[in-house]
């Protein structure tokens, strides 16, 4: 099942919107996974670790077959980062 092309479509302006410049003061913290060699404690906390790669790439190879998928997975990173 793929996901409807209008929610597709609202998902890649919603990570584009994630990404944007203007907001690289604080997103550069998510764009790519936790380098866990610099925190081994993460995964003992985190149990199913998301970042701003990761969402795009499961967006862009169908992974999520609705838009709730993704918003979970965008919620996701933020949640991960307050238990952190």
């Amino acid at each position: 099942v793929k996901m409807d092309p209008q929610d597709l479509a609202n998902c890649r302006e919603i990570h584009a919107g994630l990404m944007a410049k203007e907001r690289n003061t604080i997103n550069y913290l998510f764009l790519e996974p936790v380098e866990t060699t610099y925190f081994p404690e993460y995964l003992k906390v985190i149990k199913k670790p998301m970042d701003l790669r990761t969402l795009k790439e499961n967006l862009e190879a169908g992974k999520y077959t609705a838009k709730e998928e993704f918003y979970a997975d965008a919620q996701l990173i933020f949640d991960n980062a307050i238990a952190f």
